[in-house]
């Protein structure tokens, strides 16, 4: 077990001169005798005036002196007695747990948490948690952003304390345990002793009342070291010390940039982003730790020293600029990029200020020229593919042949930004700008990377709106926005989601920003249903089947099988991540497989116009792939479907008639939920349903029913034949969720079909204020015309269409049915017959 004594640690000096007030309140006495002093200067000058014999200037100077006496003893005592020096660190402290005293790594505040802990015989980790809520008060940043009620535990905590018998030992183990715990999450934190903020981590596994708190509030440990790295992180930045060599630099430059040409074109058509870093306090770019290393790599060449940076927007390709820039103006960084002016220069607006092509690119010469001359100046140029394009268009001037002499100049830097289509699309085809600079392509930044930009902007937001972020918000914007917006890519669609959600809030009388009002934009601009599940969309998802079942007659497989993936999905148990649920619908023609996929995008999606429907038979070449997801002459059919409204169904008709290398396209969507368009983009399917329809292998399901087989039994011989005809891949089948096997229809099958035919007309009809008496003899007539195995209920469709249809615009344009009017149909010869009782 871990050796605990804090009488013998190095912190224990410090522990015992904190119980003296002098030393534990050394700053309020330092300014209050400089104040004191202060007073008695102002009053000896005053003494000259008034002639008096008061002793303000020996006051004034012992003032001073105790100021400064207190000044050294404050010193002393919170530099050195506070902070003792290690003479091991941490991971030599782990490896070695059982033998070094581990009160040694306590931070000051931790100890004075421990040392009034131990003061109760059979301390526990009970005794760890009240003690800590009870001394360190910075503490209330975390229970602020995860909700908890401190005050509530306190009362909880003390009357378990009354209640509990005590062990005889000076520390129970889990006392103990929590102590060694502390310095494992130090550790992880690559911290240098154990603070306040490891031992309320490491409590979370060692106390179960304190586990049960914060799993009842939907966050885990992890969230809390997260959430007390950031607190941690808060209070180094106010520790910071203002005159650091670095942060004197940040009040002004020594007029090293000073020292460059005389630029008044490109002053004036141009944004210096070094004084905007400046203005926005040198803030540090997270992440792209290797993409700013590359960037500045490539400008310390003396060769090919112009940078192309290739990123998605809003990947956070700006923000290496702005490292770069504030790298430079430090002084830090490669050598050849130290105390440089990074100018972007704004081409739309010299494009927009002269009319003439030939003047306008007779100004960027002349602003290159500037550039070049002034020595030390790296220039910008956003959206670099239309300053490169071959072609020209309104807006757009092609400076390729200015661009490129200057770039064969090793002293004219410049930093093209762009995005991956357009790089590919215009500047790859420009072999001449290709060859004289170097690409550098941008990744998006990581979910936890995203995360301590959300605190940065978070912090911002909750001054600028006057609302404040629960953790648990900025847990659920990262998730949210990272399944249901495609458009863009972290951190740019997170940071926006939640300022959108932040000027939501404004306008509702709620302070604490929650889950659900992410929950809320996310669900009102995706029309996705998101968070908790209402009453409404609940009895949809319990009664799918006997929703489905009023409109799909006959195949009860089917039904039963699409709703139980629906219901996974949607209450969060399937194991998957990928779509909603994928099925491959197999059966004769007219049995109700495109139905079912109508009936379910109408039920769970909301409307029939939800189905993103591809006939796959036009898909029969290999070079039709770009037609299906495109390129960058033509968006896909399948990518474009989903982009426009990611909650879908995609219905894929005769999928057998596709070609094979066509469906292994597929495979990803079905096992990840995305693919890979034509353009590069990265397509999310997660919140489709995918439904694949063939008539393969109909006739062996038809001789299956003859012979009394069960379905179930019969398909995977059934499948083995279709493998074997190469009909399907086994690899393609396996990944769907289920493979349904469709019944051809039986005659009684038809009378419900065809009483739900009549049912839609006489619905029809109603709006006109007509009524339609349907009676069973006509819907037997109909079957008795229509009933034909090979098509099932397609040509049923084809009958009530041309004989009931045909009659019925007979007779309400002739005038012969009008508002009010009740008829019946004759089934014999399909006359209307109407009612004359009215």
């Amino acid at each position: 077990m871990a050796n605990f004594n804090l009488k013998k640690s190095a912190i224990y000096p410090a522990l015992l001169l904190g119980k003296i007030v002098f030393f534990r309140r050394a700053d309020i006495f330092k300014v209050s005798f400089l104040f004191i002093g202060v007073v008695f200067t102002i009053a000896y000058s005053f003494n000259f005036y008034f002639e008096t014999n008061w002793p303000f200037l020996e006051f004034a100077i012992l003032s001073f002196v105790l100021s400064l006496v207190f000044f050294e003893i404050g010193l002393f005592f919170n530099k050195y007695l506070k902070n003792p020096k290690l003479l091991i660190d941490v991971d030599f402290a782990l490896e070695n747990i059982d033998e070094i005293n581990i009160a040694d790594f306590l931070s000051y505040e931790s100890a004075v948490i421990f040392q009034e802990a131990q003061k109760i015989k059979g301390a526990d980790s009970h005794t760890i948690l009240l003690t800590l809520l009870e001394k360190a008060k910075d503490m209330d940043f975390v229970f602020h952003r995860t909700l908890i009620d401190k005050n509530l535990i306190i009362y909880d905590l003390q009357s378990i304390s009354q209640e509990r018998e005590r062990s005889n030992n000076n520390y129970s183990d889990c006392f103990l345990k929590t102590i060694k715990d502390s310095l494992f999450v130090a550790e992880k934190r690559k911290g240098k002793k154990i603070t306040p903020e490891d031992i309320f981590v490491a409590l979370i596994d060692n106390n179960r009342y304190l586990q049960e708190v914060v799993y009842k509030k939907e966050i885990n440990k992890e969230d809390v070291f997260q959430l007390t790295s950031w607190l941690l992180r808060l209070k180094d930045k106010e520790k910071e010390n203002p005159f650091l060599y670095n942060n004197l630099l940040k009040k002004g430059s020594i007029g090293l940039e000073w020292a460059s040409g005389y630029t008044p074109l490109l002053d004036r058509f141009s944004r210096d982003v070094t004084n905007e870093v400046k203005r926005s306090g040198f803030l540090e770019t997270i992440g792209h730790k290797e993409e700013i290393k590359s960037v500045e790599r490539v400008l310390s060449r003396s060769e090919v020293n112009s940078p192309i940076i290739v990123g998605k927007p809003g990947s956070g390709r700006r923000s290496i600029i702005r490292q770069i820039a504030k790298n430079s103006f430090l002084g830090i960084g490669e050598e050849a990029t130290k105390h440089k002016r990074f100018l972007e220069v704004n081409i739309p607006a010299v494009i927009s200020s002269f009319e003439d092509k030939d003047e306008t690119r007779a100004v960027i010469d002349r602003i290159f020229t500037e550039a070049y001359k002034a020595g030390n100046t790296i220039l910008v140029i956003n959206n670099f593919h239309n300053a490169v394009g071959e072609k020209e268009k309104m807006g757009v001037v092609d400076i390729s042949g200015i661009i490129s002499s200057y770039l064969q100049v090793s002293s004219f830097r410049v930093i093209g930004v762009t995005n991956y289509v357009d790089f590919r699309k215009t500047i790859e085809k420009n072999q001449q700008i290709v060859s004289l600079m170097e690409k550098v392509e941008i990744k998006e930044v990581n979910e936890k990377e995203t995360l301590l930009l959300l605190e940065r902007f978070g912090l911002y937001f909750e001054r600028k709106y006057k609302k404040m972020i629960s953790f648990i918000a900025l847990k659920e914007t990262i998730n949210l926005s990272d399944r249901y917006i495609m458009n863009s890519c972290f951190p740019e669609k997170a940071i926006n989601l939640l300022e959108e959600t932040m000027v939501y809030v404004s306008q509702l009388d709620d302070y604490i920003i929650l889950p659900s009002h992410i929950q809320k934009i996310i669900s009102e601009k995706t029309e996705v249903p998101v968070g908790k599940i209402d009453n409404k969309e609940k009895d949809i998802l319990l009664n799918m089947e006997k929703l489905l079942e009023k409109r799909i007659i006959g195949q009860d497989q089917a039904v039963k099988a699409v709703s139980l993936a629906i219901r996974r999905n949607r209450a969060g148990v399937d194991l998957r991540r990928g779509l909603i649920g994928s099925f491959l619908f197999l059966g004769p023609t007219g049995t109700g497989k495109t139905e079912t996929a109508k009936a379910i995008a109408d039920i769970y999606f909301g409307s029939k116009k939800r189905i993103n429907r591809i006939d796959m038979s036009e898909f029969q070449s290999i070079s039709d792939i770009s037609r299906l997801i495109g390129s960058f002459q033509e968006e896909g059919v399948l990518v474009s479907g989903v982009k426009e409204d990611p909650f879908s169904l995609i219905l894929l008709d005769e999928i057998e008639k596709a070609h094979p290398d066509i469906l292994n396209l597929f495979l990803q969507v079905l096992d990840e939920g995305h693919i890979t368009s034509g353009r590069g983009e990265k397509i999310d399917f997660r919140n489709c349903m995918l439904v694949a329809t063939s008539n393969a292998g109909h006739q062996m399901i038809s001789d299956a029913l003859e012979q009394d087989q069960d379905l179930q039994k019969a398909k995977e011989n059934i499948l083995k034949v279709l493998f074997r005809r190469s009909t399907f891949r086994p690899e393609f089948v396996n990944r769907f969720d289920e493979v349904v096997l469709f019944n051809p229809l039986k005659r009684e099958d038809l009378l419900f079909i065809a009483n739900i035919n009549l049912e839609k007309i006489k619905k029809h009809l109603k709006k006109k204020d007509i009524n339609f008496e349907i009676d069973n003899d006509l819907k037997k007539k109909i079957v008795e015309i229509s009933y034909d195995p090979i098509f099932g209920a397609r040509e049923m469709q084809r009958v009530i269409q041309n004989r009931i249809g045909d009659s019925l615009s007979s007779a309400i344009l002739k005038g012969e049915l009008k508002r009010g009017d009740s008829f019946m149909i004759n089934p014999e010869n399909f006359n209307i017959i109407k009612d004359t009782t009215n």
